[in-house]
C-alpha cells in the first residue's frame, strides 16, 4: 500500500488498514516507508517514519469496511522531500470519467502471490461511470455510495493485488481517490473512496492535529 502524502506530516489511506475494532483518534503503532521505490530500504531508518496518531473518519464502521473507508495518519516527524518523494495536492472537484488516472503500490506480484513486490509499481486506469460500476456489482447485491467510484486498469497484465488497497488514485498531480477493494471476480476493476467527498473533514483534522 502507498500512503498518500498530503502535507509534511500527514498521510491519507484506507480506514480498514488503520482500525480493527477501534475508531476515532488514537496513538499510532505503525511505521511508513517513504522516499524510496525499493522495499529493501525498509531496513534503512532514513526512510522510516513512525505514526503519531491515526485519525479514522467518525462514521467508519469496521463491520462495513467498504464505506467511509478513509483515515489520516499524522507522523511523528515531517517527511524529508526529495526528487523521489513529494507531496500531492488535494482535489478541487469530483473526479469524472477519465482514462488517464494512475495508481501505484507494493501489491503482491502475479507470479509470486505470497510475496509483495520489491519495487513500487504503477499503472494507468480508466474511471468508469457509476451505472457501469453498479452493473458489475449487481450480482453481489452491492451498490456504491455517492462517496465511491470504480475504475479498471488499462493493462490486462496489471491489476489490484493484495497490499494495493489504501493506495492513491491520482490525476493531474492530485490525490482523487483511495483504493478500497477489488470488485469480486473482476481482476482488473476496483472501488475507490473519493477524497473530494471528505475534504472538509481532512482539512479540519489537519488544523486540529
Amino acid at each position: 500500500m502507498v500512503w498518500t502524502s498530503l502535507w509534511w506530516q500527514y498521510r491519507v489511506t484506507k480506514s480498514h488498514s488503520c482500525a480493527s475494532i477501534t475508531t476515532g483518534v488514537y496513538p499510532g503503532n505503525i511505521r511508513i516507508l517513504s522516499g524510496t521505490n525499493d522495499l529493501l530500504d525498509a531496513s534503512n531508518e532514513n526512510y522510516i517514519y513512525p505514526v503519531a496518531y491515526i485519525i479514522n473518519y467518525p462514521d467508519y464502521k469496521p463491520n462495513k469496511f467498504w464505506k467511509n473507508d478513509i483515515c489520516i495518519l499524522r507522523l511523528e516527524k515531517p517527511i524529508y522531500y526529495t526528487t523521489k518523494c513529494k507531496n500531492i495536492h488535494l482535489p478541487v472537484h469530483s473526479l469524472g470519467q477519465v482514462n488517464d488516472a494512475t495508481i501505484s503500490g507494493w501489491g503482491h506480484d502475479f507470479d509470486i502471490p505470497t510475496s509483495p513486490s520489491r519495487y513500487l509499481k504503477m499503472t494507468h486506469v480508466t474511471v468508469l461511470t457509476k451505472s457501469k460500476c453498479n452493473y458489475d456489482l449487481e450480482e453481489f447485491a452491492f451498490t456504491m455510495s455517492n462517496t465511491q467510484k470504480c475504475a479498471i486498469t488499462q493493462n490486462t497484465n496489471a491489476g489490484i493485488q493484495r497490499g494495493d488497497a489504501g493506495s492513491a488514485v491520482t490525476h493531474t498531480f492530485r490525490a482523487d481517490g483511495i483504493i478500497s477493494l477489488q470488485i469480486p471476480n473482476k481482476k482488473y476493476a476496483f472501488i475507490f473512496t473519493q477524497v473530494w467527498s471528505y475534504l472538509d473533514w481532512i482539512e479540519g483534522m489537519i488544523e486540529e492535529y
